[in-house]
């Protein structure tokens, strides 16, 4: 299985429009992604401002949740926060024999340290 990895970065300063071309991006991977291949989403630049990060992560939670649902034969997965390293070694697991079993899953690695 082949390993295709979706970057979306939101910042503070275009607000709302930023949200939406987010979840406008996220809407076309999910849409484009092939069944043999696992998607991981990935907010690696969550706002500063606590609303508008928590909107953008409820948003695309939910994208891949419902994702999962239409399509469980897909693989995709959302990875949010972290250092470029946590997210790496994030990206390893869920491309490993070990991590293939995760699907529809949202995991939050916190703010970069």
């Amino acid at each position: 299985m082949n390993q295709r990895v979706g970057s979306l970065t939101m910042t503070a300063g275009t607000w709302p429009a930023s949200l939406t071309t987010l979840v406008t991006r996220a809407v076309s991977l999910l849409s484009e992604a092939d069944v043999e291949q696992r998607l991981v989403l990935i907010l690696d630049n969550p706002t500063s401002d606590e609303s508008h990060a928590r909107a953008a992560k409820e948003a695309l939670r939910s994208l891949v949740h419902a994702s999962t649902l239409e399509r469980p034969e897909l693989s995709v997965n959302l990875v949010i926060g972290g250092t470029a390293e946590d997210r790496q070694r994030t990206l390893t697991f869920l491309a490993s024999q070990d991590g293939g079993f995760v699907r529809g899953a949202t995991l939050d690695l916190g703010a970069a340290r």
